[in-house]
């Protein structure tokens, strides 16, 4: 047997210490920079859908077969019509209620790229992105917006 015993190269083992460190350091630095990235571009989003946001009254116009559901721009009192997002509404604690539906009187913030479609005589907001329930109006306030659809 050959009793022989290897020196141990520090400046090897060192260096690719070293080399781990730094390779580990860049790594973490690469990750979080495209971290803080992502964070930006998402707030720069949202902070767009915020701008183009529409706040809104769901009112039902009419009786019967007449009957007509919209919403009205509590700016701008512009009668329009939007579809509800698949994934559904949310409340006003940003919590997604799927499958909920809108009843009149309810007050809502719509979030989407602001684009009505002139076809037929009501527009439709189109791409509409989120919905989120701000409130409910309360029957006189719903009733003043119909009474100003109605004679406009």
């Amino acid at each position: 047997m050959n009793s022989e015993k290897r020196e141990i190269d520090w400046k090897f083992i060192i260096g690719m210490v070293i080399l781990v460190l730094v390779l580990a350091l860049t790594g973490t630095l690469f990750w979080k920079k495209v971290s803080e990235q992502a964070r930006s571009i998402k707030q720069e989003e949202e902070s767009l859908l915020e701008e183009n946001a529409v706040d809104a009254i769901f009112l039902v116009v009419g009786e019967g077969i007449l009957q007509t559901e919209l919403l009205v721009d509590l700016d701008t009192l512009e009668a329009f019509t939007a579809k509800v997002p698949a994934e559904g509404i949310y409340n006003k604690n940003d919590v997604l209620i799927p499958g909920d539906v809108l009843e009149d009187g309810d007050k809502v913030r719509i979030f989407g790229d602001h684009v009505f479609s002139g076809e037929g005589k009501i527009p439709v907001y189109e791409n509409v992105v989120k919905m989120q329930r701000t409130g409910r109006a309360t029957l006189a306030e719903a009733e003043e917006y119909r009474q100003k659809v109605l004679s406009s």
